[in-house]
């Protein structure tokens, strides 16, 4: 992050328009988000500025080169909002209604000013402009992170008030009413709060997330707060979660609890490992990994038979873990083992999760009448218990010892042939 040190501004004339300017403080500068578009001109490219982004919605900010004073806004028309800038008129209209951005640029000039702007997409309409809204949003951040010199509000929504008619005579410095505040006790000059203005200091308190585009490496976005990030990506608050941490999502966005410059994007990017298309297979050994006992041509035809999801496979075949307590499982062949198969007898492994897959057959007392088919110990227990968390351990017994469970005879097959 940039630093600049602004000093002590001494002998302003009384016809000096008005700057304003903090006494010794050491303040941040902004960068408007990679894939912004800068200016360092822009009187020069006045005609540019007034085409390029016409109909296209965004947060702009404008800096002085004097003394690095920055003002940040938005607009829903990026164009439309920027041409009042290049008028006398609307600027010495603003600066008589207390516009600091507006006075410091009739002082200045335009040419002693950069632009830089983030275009957000296209142009949305008046009324679907809320706190919601991404140029909100955004803007709203740099306003509660940064003590923005000409930015006289911390509002990112709300009319300017009409309060200050003598521009020339602006209270500067710590004389300002809005001299260091920042967030809720921010107004301007008596101007009360609206309740949009409140909805979003509420929704900014949460974690700002930014979201950037992985192939372009350009700014998308900012949320607060995982539920939303989880609402703007179609996930579960959770995946959300993991995909901040992965720094990565979907190989589409880069996503960080922080503003990211383009050094960093790309560092990012260059780190994914692109995903492998080779089809691995599945080598089972015994626990001294000593005898191959069965070989699988894929790890999806291991996980259809054995029902063991993607990430327990990769933890069994990259560590020394074993499987049901007595299976070594491994992407190669080992060296030195017996890898013939001719030694061993057909692979049965005891997978202590099947009996809780096998279907259960629930018959009447004396074994005549079917009652109901379960797919499953659990779905039994769940329906007879009232409890899914029941231990089955009690129904294994009744079908082995062949007792009632329930007043119900049960059983892991059919007593007879009926239609299930």
């Amino acid at each position: 992050m940039t630093y600049y040190v602004v000093g002590k501004l001494f002998n302003l004339s009384e016809n000096t328009n008005t700057d304003i300017y903090y006494y010794n403080s050491l303040l941040p500068l902004v960068n408007l988000p990679a894939g912004s578009t800068e200016f360092l001109n822009p009187l020069e490219s006045e005609g540019n500025i007034r085409t390029q982004f016409k109909n296209k919605r965004g947060v702009y900010l404008w800096t002085n080169k004097i003394n690095n004073n920055q003002y940040i806004g938005s607009a829903m028309n990026l164009s439309s909002r920027l041409s009042d800038y290049f008028q006398n008129s609307y600027l010495n209209y603003q600066a008589s209604r207390g516009s600091a951005i507006s006075a410091a640029i009739l002082k200045h000039g335009l040419s002693q000013f950069t632009l830089q702007l983030i275009e957000l997409g296209s142009s949305p309409s008046r009324d679907s402009i809320s706190v919601n809204s991404d140029l909100i949003l955004l803007e709203q951040y740099y306003l509660d992170s940064y003590k923005l010199i000409y930015n006289i509000r911390r509002l990112a929504l709300g009319p300017a008030p009409v309060l200050c008619p003598d521009y020339k005579n602006l209270p500067i410095g710590d004389k300002n009413l809005q001299y260091g505040k920042e967030g809720v006790k921010s107004a301007a000059w008596d101007h009360k709060h609206s309740e949009d203005q409140k909805r979003l200091w509420s929704f900014t308190r949460s974690t700002p997330i930014f979201i950037y585009n992985l192939n372009s490496l350009t700014f998308n976005s900012i949320v607060y707060g995982y539920e939303r990030l989880a609402d703007f990506l179609g996930v579960h608050t959770n995946t959300a979660r993991r995909a901040v941490k992965s720094n990565i999502y979907s190989k589409q966005y880069i996503l960080s609890l922080s503003e990211l410059n383009n050094e960093t994007l790309l560092t990012i990017k260059e780190s994914i490992k692109p995903k492998s298309i080779a089809i691995k297979k599945i080598f089972i050994y015994n626990k001294d990994k000593s005898i191959l006992l069965k070989t699988y041509q894929s790890v999806n035809a291991f996980m259809k038979i054995y029902k063991v999801n993607g990430s327990d496979v990769k933890i069994l075949c990259t560590t020394d873990k074993l499987w049901l307590d007595e299976y070594y499982l491994s992407y190669e062949l080992i060296d030195d083992a017996d890898n013939t198969l001719t030694t061993i007898d057909e692979f049965n492994p005891n997978l202590k999760s099947n009996r809780a897959r096998k279907p259960i057959y629930a018959y009447s007392s004396d074994g005549k009448l079917l009652i109901k088919r379960y797919s499953s110990l659990r779905e039994c227990v769940k329906d007879l218990e009232g409890n899914r968390n029941a231990n089955t351990k009690s129904l294994e017994l009744r079908i082995k010892h062949k007792e009632l469970y329930h007043g119900l005879r049960v059983s892991y097959s059919p007593l007879f042939d009926h239609e299930e």
